[in-house]
């Protein structure tokens, strides 16, 4: 080993290390109301009912159950937390039965101290995860540090649309099953993208056990797969043992209530595409979310770029007016008012669309520079990929929280580092040439003024 790669290694491990106790710290500060309470049960008490109208039926199914044996009948039974929902997460509720027993019935601290260890497993497989697909320990060191640090409040946060903390599903107990379904997912995951099928398979069981958003990681292992140019690779017998096992895990959750996909709440939302998609798309949520127009607006700049390259600035001009217009135009229908109104509002600091509108063109850059880093490429679209595809079951059920976008922020995050990783290195690139044309260009200067 040389000296070099020694010191990176050094380095490495110093900065791993200060993401972890960084990433823990903020995990403690956003349950420091749990963890630090006299009375956490009075605490729980306080808490609203309609957040938590499926507690009761937790503690009293805990309470039914006497021996760790009995709790297998769960598997054959589920809990309805509400009159057009019905839950099977018979290993959530296995976990949940530890959890009373050895921790203490009335110690939620503790629990939400469990929650905290499952997460830091959840980031440590995420790091496994994202170094694998990447092949490079940087890109996995940043989308864990995006992840784990909450800067949810900071004006970096605010400005440029980070991805959500994952530290959000650790704020209540009863969203443990998120954080176990996400940990099993990611497993099957790293599973499936080193060719162990077995392990994958297993695991995949687990997740759909926990939750059921698990039934994403059917989906998932094959991005993972195709990713990495396996599919034509595995066995038909790997493929029979797949469908078997889907179609048992279905068989078997039917044979005990039909309403097996029944969404979380009210899906008669219209606008629930535009949650979905301001949720999950995440780096530019909060514009979405607010106004297309800004993000109609951010396309100015590049279009006068474009424009001006293969016409002439006037075409330039006329491009970016053009997106001008119909940004207000947009702006005019989302408002209901006239356009020239639209215009001069899209236009208007007070009303913030102009600085979402810079953030936006900030992001289509970041986008741009990372369409030219071929491995950075590959790594950003397979972070939106499965950041859609772990977000389905959030865009089905309108009344789920942020709390079911757990694994969903985990590939936003792998995203943003695939595009910091493309922009470090495209600005490298930029100025070795820059420094290259200097040299080359004093060195013409001065061979001309020897000759002379």
């Amino acid at each position: 080993m040389s000296r070099l790669s020694k010191h990176r290694d050094i380095a490495f491990l110093i900065a791993a290390a200060l993401v972890c106790a960084w990433s823990i710290q903020c995990g403690v500060n956003t349950n420091q109301g749990w963890l630090f309470s006299r009375d956490v049960v009075q605490m729980s008490r306080q808490l609203p009912v309609v957040d938590h109208t499926d507690v009761p039926p937790i503690l009293g199914s805990i309470a039914e159950k006497h021996t760790f044996l009995q709790t297998f009948n769960w598997y054959r039974t589920t809990w309805q937390p509400h009159s057009h929902t019905s839950f099977w997460r018979p290993l959530t509720i296995q976990m949940f039965w530890l959890e009373a027993h050895v921790l203490g019935e009335d110690r939620y601290d503790r629990w939400i101290w469990l929650g905290i260890a499952v997460n830091c497993v959840c980031m440590a497989l995420l790091f496994t995860l994202a170094a694998s697909i990447a092949g490079r320990r940087d890109v996995a060191l940043i989308t864990v540090a995006l992840y784990g640090i909450a800067v949810s409040t900071g004006p970096f946060h605010k400005v440029f649309q980070l991805p959500g903390d994952c530290w959000g599903a650790t704020a209540d107990w009863k969203n443990q099953e998120d954080l176990f379904a996400d940990a099993f997912v990611l497993g099957s995951m790293i599973a499936a993208a080193k060719a162990r099928y077995c392990p994958a398979m297993f695991l995949a069981a687990l997740a759909v056990c926990c939750k059921e958003s698990g039934w994403m990681v059917f989906p998932l292992d094959l991005v993972v797969v195709a990713c990495r140019g396996q599919i034509r690779r595995i066995p038909r017998q790997v493929w029979a043992a797949t469908i078997v096992l889907a179609m048992a895990l279905l068989a078997v959750r039917m044979s005990i209530d039909q309403h097996v996909f029944v969404p979380y709440g009210n899906v008669s939302d219209p606008n629930w595409y535009i949650r979905y998609g301001a949720e999950v798309l995440g780096l530019m949520g909060a514009m979405l979310r607010t106004r297309l127009s800004a993000c109609v607006l951010a396309l100015a700049p590049w279009t006068f770029v474009l424009a001006s390259r293969k016409a002439n600035l006037y075409a330039g001009l006329a491009a970016a007016v053009a997106v001008i217009v119909v940004s207000g135009a947009v702006n005019a229908v989302c408002s209901r008012c006239s356009v020239l109104i639209g215009v001069v509002a899209m236009l208007d600091p007070a009303t913030g669309q102009l600085a979402a509108a810079c953030c936006c063109s900030i992001w289509l850059l970041l986008v741009l520079l990372a369409m030219r880093d071929r491995q950075m490429r590959a790594v950003a679209f397979f972070a939106v990929v499965c950041g859609l595809v772990s977000a389905v079951p959030f865009a089905t059920a309108s009344f789920v929280r942020e709390h079911a976008l757990h694994l969903a922020h985990g590939f936003q995050a792998l995203f943003g580092a695939s595009l910091a990783i493309a922009f470090w290195n495209q600005a490298i690139t930029v100025i070795q040439s820059c420094v290259v044309r200097h040299r080359l260009w004093f060195g013409a200067s001065g061979r001309q003024g020897i000759t002379r």
